[in-house]
């Protein structure tokens, strides 16, 4: 691009008053940005004008924070609602480079670590991790400019505007450039030296390469050949010069780039477009004249001498064989049979795999005869009723659909039925996607009839009746789809696609009625529609349980975009699931190089059960979970590692354990240190944790086997392999062995199998079969309630004895001295709770559940009751007429 110097001229913009004097327009040089709406954009696509300001302004906002006395809270407050808002606000704009994203977000990152409770020094692989594995998940410029910009992109691909297809033109104009056989998207970038330079285009297509994303589109343009073998001029050239890399006779990158410009000054793409007779045409070899194209392209001028023999010599090298021969013969592409199916079965045979499995093996049973019933109310105008019902279970999704032609639910003539497996991944699938996949298949099955039996203007209502109400309120829309909905809402694939066969019936009138879910009890008599729910619920069920296999979602035309992360499409929570993409290896590597894990017993553990718990605790009890996990807490070993790599004072003279074992203070050793002033107390610390199992009906066996290994950790005894009776459910014993492997210090830390979820979910199935048929087990009796739980539980025992253990290391008194006033403490809380006191509320929310579980805390918890309580009941005393009870 040219300066403001080399083109010198003053440009004048007219207002549309015509009274008003023209605007001397501002120039500015290429690569100066300008700021328009907050983001500072140059011509020549430049981010170092915007990179300089967001610099600087992530630098005065880590200032600010460095200088300030702020709680934990106030902290995450910060980088959530402050500098997270703030610094991802331009990146769908910019493409700022891996250095350039560090520079930025490093002071804010450093300055925000100490606030929250961090080390400064804490690995970025937890800074930054996902809080599904223990991660802190502060934010990562890079990971947010990634996600942005491939959330621009699928948003623009999926949406009918004019940002839409301004996106789709610049996407077609770079796959001319290119001039591959493909879209350009599905080549490695490291291979075409002539890409673009700073253009926000290349910067995807490097990225998703990078970070083993793909990108798959109905709406991504490319040209294609009349002939079967053909090749793209580019592609053949480009294959030419990795054959020959590390040869004499190697093609330079010069070399590819000077073909390419040579090919769009003669507007060819295919190695057809340039043979004659079956060799290469000699003056558009020579570039002696260009080609009569009938698809424009963009303008080059006349190539330099340099660039015609290097197009020449790539030419040359990829295609000639002999005299300007291509050594092939010119095949053309052979079009398949498109005659009108004669029959349904016939229809169905030549539709895709993905259709025939979401409208269910039962339709392979189907005649013409059988379908005769739904082929009249079509004809006819009639309400056609549509049952479905979906099924998730463990991963595992499942739906089924009954058409019924005509309005009497009672009649089962004409009607029909089928199921099948759900597609989607087992991290993702929801039950949503099963209810709406269940409307689909219907949806498909209708739609075959009409086809075979050339029903083309229906003037029919199609009815659904689900218990669903978001698959209900998503069906009634379709017909603003595209304006209604988000590209981004969950299970959107379906949603699309159901719009897009609706859209073959443009006079059939869609309607919807809920109909209350599972009623299968005696309590009452069901109703025919309730009937119709359990009979699709219970077939969902057994297709869900059968040996079907689970297919990957398809890309369904209507869809338009798709983004797949390793080969597996995205079907809900795009960014999250992103996050967790970029981010989340460097974690399991660091975690598994902790640990010693290898990936299969790192897939063990139950990571989301923790995601939920984190999310769900306060921040700075958060944070010395993060910091537990990962051997990050204060510990007299760590202090002493410190003190020897810089200029940090610690008050410990050596690594060994305070309490006085002999021992060094390793990460977790406080866990099983025989000396701890509580080693003796696992019973009472394990309390809790038994009165959850006892309040969530845990698995009796589950719950022994737990407690027994807890304990024996607590109480530092060597845990053995331990073979469970013949009788017992065979998935106890996985659990078991499972922990065993990973270790019963990481149960406590909150890394617990997958498997003992698994188990309280089989539990309760049994419990619910046993209860009578107008009962249900309890809201909360969820496996994943369970497992959330048991993490809290466990979290806090590690908890409590880590701060036993500050207590006695970070001050002068010996653990004799402590175990001394603990004793003391814990008998003056017997005496208070036994001494009369006044029947008033601000006492009697002090009560513990259990005297137990407030003695085994830290020293500092029972004074710090004993003080609340000696001053709550002062300040009551004299204002009140009380009447005194006496306490156990």
């Amino acid at each position: 691009m040219k300066s403001i110097n080399e083109n010198e001229t003053q440009i004048e913009l007219q207002p549309n008053n015509q009274l008003l004097q023209k605007e001397v327009l501002k120039r500015l040089e290429p690569n100066d940005g300008e700021k328009y709406l907050g983001v500072r954009n140059a011509l020549s696509g430049s981010n170092n004008d915007e990179f300089k300001a967001r610099k600087s302004q992530v630098e005065e906002m880590a200032g600010r924070v460095s200088m300030s006395h702020i709680t934990r809270q106030q902290a995450y407050m910060i980088h959530s609602i402050q500098y997270k808002p703030a610094i991802t606000y331009p990146l769908q704009h910019t493409t700022f480079t891996t250095k350039q994203c560090k520079a930025i977000q490093v002071p804010m990152t450093n300055a925000l670590l100490p606030k929250m409770g961090f080390n400064r020094h804490m690995p970025r692989a937890v800074v930054f991790g996902p809080m599904q594995y223990g991660g802190i998940a502060m934010i990562d410029i890079e990971t947010e400019q990634i996600a942005s910009h491939l959330e621009s992109l699928v948003k623009d691909l999926r949406t009918d505007t004019l940002q839409s297809e301004e996106r789709i033109i610049v996407l077609a104009a770079y796959q001319r450039y290119m001039g591959c056989g493909n879209h350009f998207l599905e080549n490695d970038p490291k291979h075409w030296p002539y890409k673009p330079k700073q253009c926000k285009t290349t910067y995807i297509w490097n990225m998703i390469w990078k970070h083993g994303i793909s990108i798959r589109s109905t709406q991504l343009w490319k040209s294609v050949s009349k002939y079967s073998n053909d090749e793209a001029i580019m592609d053949g050239i480009v294959r030419t010069a990795l054959d020959r890399r590390g040869t004499p006779q190697h093609l330079s990158d010069d070399c590819i780039t000077n073909a390419n410009t040579v090919r769009i000054y003669l507007r060819v793409h295919f190695l057809s477009d340039m043979v004659t007779d079956g060799k290469i045409d000699t003056e558009l070899f020579n570039v002696e004249r260009r080609a009569i194209a009938s698809e424009v392209y963009p303008y080059q001028d006349k190539p330099s001498t340099k660039a015609i023999n290097d197009w020449k010599k790539a030419v040359r090298a990829s295609f000639i064989h002999g005299d300007m021969g291509i050594g092939r013969i010119l095949v053309d592409q052979v079009i398949g049979d498109e005659s009108d199916p004669q029959n349904l079965q016939q229809y169905i045979a030549t539709q895709p795999s993905h259709i025939k499995q979401i409208m269910g093996i039962q339709s392979e049973e189907w005649t013409d005869d059988s379908t005769l019933a739904v082929v009249a109310a079509l004809r006819e105008g009639r309400t056609i009723t549509i049952f479905g019902d979906g099924s998730v279970k463990d991963g595992r999704g499942s739906h089924a659909y009954r058409i019924i032609p005509h309005d009497n639910l009672y009649d089962d003539r004409g009607t029909l039925t089928a199921g099948a497996v759900t597609n989607g991944d087992r991290r993702w699938i929801t039950s949503l996607r099963t209810e709406q996949m269940s409307q689909l298949g219907a949806l498909y099955t209708i739609l075959a009839i009409a086809v075979t039996n050339e029903v083309t203007d229906s003037k029919s209502t199609f009815l659904f009746r689900y218990d669903n109400q978001e698959s209900l309120r998503r069906v009634k829309i379709v017909h603003s789809f595209y304006t209604d909905a988000s590209p981004f809402a969950t299970d959107y694939d379906v949603w699309a696609e159901i719009t897009r066969v609706c859209e073959r019936f443009p006079n059939v009138i869609i309607e919807e009625s809920w109909v209350k879910g599972h009623q299968d009890d005696d309590s009452e008599e069901v109703t025919i529609e309730a009937q119709h729910n359990i009979d699709m619920d219970a077939l969902a069920e057994v297709h869900r349980e059968s040996d079907e296999t689970m297919p990957q979602a398809p890309l369904f035309c209507s869809e338009r975009a798709q983004i797949l992360m390793d080969g597996i499409a995205v079907t809900q929570g795009f960014h999250h699931q992103l996050r967790v993409h970029l981010l989340g290896d460097n974690l399991r590597q660091y975690i598994k190089g902790k640990t010693g894990w290898s990936d299969n017993e790192f897939n063990t553990v139950n990571w989301q059960a923790l995601e939920r718990y984190l999310k769900a605790v306060s921040p700075g009890k958060r944070t010395n979970i993060i910091k537990m996990q990962h051997g990050w807490h204060h510990t007299c070993e760590r202090d002493a590692m410190f003190k020897e790599s810089g200029n940090f004072k610690s008050g410990h003279t050596s690594t060994f354990c305070p309490f006085g074992c002999g021992e060094s203070d390793y990460r977790w050793h406080f866990l099983r240190c025989t000396k701890s002033p509580i080693s003796k107390e696992a019973a009472s610390e394990t309390r809790k944790l038994h009165n959850v199992f006892k309040r969530y009906k845990v698995h009796r066996e589950m719950q022994s086997v737990i407690l027994q290994r807890v304990k024996a950790t607590l109480q530092s005894q060597r845990i053995v392999p331990m073979q469970l009776d013949d009788h017992t459910d065979p998935l106890l014993q996985e659990a078991l062995d499972e922990q065993d492997i990973l270790g019963w210090d990481q149960f406590l830390l909150g890394r617990q199998s997958k498997r003992w979820e698994e188990l309280q979910h089989k539990e309760y199935s049994r419990l619910a079969a046993q209860l009578p048929a107008n009962s249900s087990l309890p809201a909360h009796f969820k496996s994943t309630v369970l497992s959330k739980m048991m993490i809290q539980e466990a979290t806090y025992i590690v908890l409590n004895r880590w701060q036993v253990h500050n207590e006695v290391a970070h001050t002068a008194i010996t653990a004799k001295e402590y175990i001394i006033d603990r004793d003391k403490a814990k008998v003056q809380v017997r005496a208070l709770l036994s001494a009369p006191r006044p029947d008033h509320r601000a006492l009697t929310r002090l009560i513990p559940e259990t005297v137990e579980t407030l003695l085994s805390q830290p020293l500092e918890r029972i004074q710090e009751w004993i003080a609340t309580w000696k001053a709550s009941k002062a300040y009551i005393a004299p204002s009140l007429i009380t009447t005194y009870m006496q306490t156990t």
